[in-house]
């Protein structure tokens, strides 16, 4: 067992800020938002019929329940629970479809597969807080990834972002347990990953960095690792 920090030259600050701005950011979400709830008996009895009526900024609330439906997102949106300490199940995909330029907030739900499809050519953010999931696949030069808190079964793939506060379960014996950022990389952010924890992996690494982004990488506890837990590699140019 294994408490790795590693931290390449760069502010210590980096951390604090990422948190702050996600607050300040998610705080805007709000204002002038019309608030639409989910429930099978209600006027949205599926999330993708609320997302369909929705407006950029605008919140989803979600009624405890299990919601067999695949998810597409394409609007700055707000999806979150709607009962405080409850976690609405979302047993199909969950897709970042086609948001370019949008902020996507997904707070307390329990997700299979989180995803993105379509071309992005600005900056994209995507914040997934206190959320369960089995695998994170946001890989995209252009979009930035904030996972905070989470319970991940399997593995995160991004090209940029912060990892904080995150539990990477390893799905059992053998399983994979990591966190990974791999190029094409277009925007300037420092990768932060701080405070996670990462299940048993027989192969592998725990954290994976295989751009040439500055990174800020401390305080992560590796569990029974049989190689190195944190790999950099950094592309020729």
């Amino acid at each position: 067992m294994r408490s790795v920090s590693i931290v390449e030259p760069e502010h210590a600050q980096t951390m604090r800020k990422s948190i702050l701005l996600f607050f300040i950011t998610a705080s805007s979400f709000n204002a002038r938002a019309t608030d639409r709830v989910v429930s099978a008996d209600g006027l949205y009895p599926t999330i993708g019929e609320a997302l369909l009526a929705s407006s950029d900024g605008d919140r989803i609330l979600v009624q405890p329940g299990i919601y067999p439906e695949d998810v597409f997102i394409s609007k700055t949106i707000s999806i979150l629970p709607n009962q405080e300490g409850t976690r609405p199940r979302i047993t199909g995909n969950v897709t970042l479809a086609d948001a370019d330029g949008k902020h996507v907030l997904l707070s307390g739900l329990r997700m299979e597969n989180l995803i993105r499809t379509g071309t992005f050519t600005q900056r994209t953010e995507v914040d997934v807080v206190d959320c369960r999931v089995g695998f994170v696949t946001l890989k995209d030069p252009y979009l930035y990834v904030r996972l905070l808190r989470d319970t991940v079964n399997y593995q995160a793939s991004l090209s940029s972002g912060a990892v904080v506060g995150s539990d990477f379960l390893g799905g059992g014996a053998g399983a994979v347990a990591f966190v990974s950022f791999e190029p094409p990389v277009a925007l300037p952010d420092e990768i932060v990953v701080i405070g996670n924890t990462f299940g048993t992996l027989v192969t592998g690494s725990g954290v994976l960095i295989f751009t040439n982004a500055r990174f800020h990488i401390q305080n992560n506890y590796m569990r029974c690792f049989t190689n190195e837990a944190i790999r950099v590699h950094r592309p020729s140019a």
